[in-house]
């Protein structure tokens, strides 16, 4: 009895490892089928891209971004990788990633990650350069002045900023994470057209009154939520001068420095 048990358990043994080697063979032909197909498929026109469509653009026109990558219209789209796309777009900054999708038998689709200005630099010539929430400087030609950003007023020269680099200045640095709480505290960040720095202390300008609101130069947290709570209960569209800067007032006043 035991002997026909253990014959029984070698035949099933062997049976099973039969599959198992089937399967391999089936799973090794396909793939070797696959990678014969593929590389023909490299040489068929029926191929050919006919059709480029781009997305996630914001700024960027879309007929100027398909018409960097043209030249592959007609090429097989099986030769065409995600690097040499990518590289057609190396120098333009707005240009933070861009995504590869191959729609078969003949489409490529271009998805765009773009990066967004965040606020205007405004130099000591008055020129407005554009950077984005990483102070990564987008352009010098003033592009794109329809993006509706606060100005960052400076005493930084156009010579000093060099497009694709990375902006490092401390005031810079400190009004906009002054701008970044603001929109943290949901007061609409749009309202403030204007951020500076004056001996000292850091204000901004109400866009829509032209109305002056100093921050003081510390502890912004509790400065602003101080604005949040005149902006919601009083307004500041009848006053020209907001004082927040003294901890347990709020002075304002109708006209005169603060």
């Amino acid at each position: 009895m035991k002997k026909n048990r253990e014959l029984k358990k070698r035949v099933k043994r062997r049976g099973n490892s039969r599959y198992v080697m089937l399967f391999i063979m089936i799973g090794v032909g396909l793939i070797i089928l696959s990678s014969i197909l593929y590389t023909y498929s490299k040489k068929w026109s029926f191929f050919n891209v006919r059709k480029i469509e781009i997305s996630g653009n914001q700024n960027l026109e879309t007929d100027f971004l398909r018409e960097m990558v043209s030249e592959y219209i007609g090429v097989n789209i099986n030769t065409i990788s995600a690097r040499q796309l990518s590289y057609k777009y190396s120098n333009i900054v707005r240009v933070k990633k861009m995504k590869l999708r191959k729609v078969l038998p003949f489409k490529l689709k271009l998805i765009f990650i773009e990066r967004i200005g965040y606020a205007y630099i405004k130099t000591v010539e008055g020129v407005i350069v554009p950077i984005d929430k990483e102070f990564v400087i987008l352009d010098k030609g003033g592009f794109y002045l329809q993006e509706n950003l606060p100005i960052i007023e400076t005493k930084l020269s156009i010579a000093d900023l060099q497009t694709g680099e990375t902006l490092e200045d401390e005031n810079v640095t400190q009004l906009i994470e002054v701008h970044k709480l603001i929109e943290e505290n949901n007061i609409d960040g749009t309202l403030i057209s204007e951020y500076y720095i004056n001996r000292g202390n850091v204000y901004l300008i109400e866009a829509n009154t032209g109305s002056v609101v100093c921050l003081g130069n510390k502890d912004f947290p509790t400065r602003i939520q101080k604005l949040k709570f005149v902006c919601d209960n009083v307004g500041i569209v009848e006053y020209k001068h907001i004082d927040l800067k003294f901890e347990n007032r709020i002075i304002v006043k109708s006209g005169g420095e603060i």
